[in-house]
C-alpha cells in the first residue's frame, strides 16, 4: 500500500467516523472523539510543508547514488542536533547473491572448524533432521551431552557466520 492509497483510506475513514459519531455523551462517545482527534492529528502530520529537513536531505542526495527519498515523504525522527529522513537504499541482485554466498562460505567453514564430535551433533540435528534422543543413541553419548555440544555448535556457527 502506497502513502497515497493509506492517507486517502485515513481520510475516508474519518469522513465515516464524522456521519457515524454517537449522539448521546458516554464512554463510547468519548472514545469515539479521542479516536477521531487521533486521526485527525496523524493526517495532519502528511498535509501541509514537508518538514524543511526533507529538502535539505533531498539537495544533498546526488541523483547518480541508488539512494532516493520519495516525493510524497513527510515523516521525520527527531533526533539530539539532527533530523532523520527516511530514504530507500538500492542494492543490486548481484550484491546480495554476493553476500549470500559469503554467508554460505562462511558456514560451511564454520561447520569443517567445530571438533568432530560437536560436528556430528550438529549435521544429525540440521542435516538429518533427528531428535535429541536419536541423536544420543546414534552416538552413544548421554542426552545432556547432545544438548550441550549443539548449543556450543550453534553459538560457534553463529559468531563466525555473522562476525564483521
Amino acid at each position: 500500500m502506497t502513502t497515497f492509497e493509506l492517507l486517502t483510506l485515513l481520510r475516508e475513514i474519518g469522513a465515516a467516523m464524522a456521519i457515524h459519531q454517537p449522539q448521546r455523551p458516554d464512554s463510547k462517545a468519548q472514545l469515539w472523539s479521542e479516536l477521531q482527534s487521533r486521526l485527525e492529528t496523524v493526517l495532519g502530520r502528511f498535509e501541509g510543508e514537508p518538514h524543511p529537513a526533507i529538502a535539505v536531505a533531498r539537495s544533498k542526495v546526488d541523483e547518480t547514488l541508488p539512494f532516493r527519498i520519495d516525493a510524497d515523504e513527510r515523516i521525520v525522527e527527531e533526533a539530539k542536533n539532527a533530523v532523520w529522513v527516511r530514504g530507500w537504499m538500492r542494492v543490486d541482485s548481484q550484491d546480495i547473491e554476493a553476500n549470500l554466498a559469503l554467508r554460505i562460505d562462511k558456514l560451511g567453514r564454520a561447520i569443517e572448524a567445530l571438533s568432530t564430535i560437536r560436528q556430528a551433533v550438529f549435521l544429525a540435528h540440521a542435516r538429518d533432521a533427528l531428535l535429541y534422543d536419536a541423536i544420543a543413541d546414534r552416538l552413544g553419548i548421554a542426552l545432556a551431552d547432545v544438548q550441550r555440544e549443539l548449543a556450543a555448535a550453534l553459538a560457534l556457527i553463529d559468531a563466525a557466520v555473522n562476525e564483521d
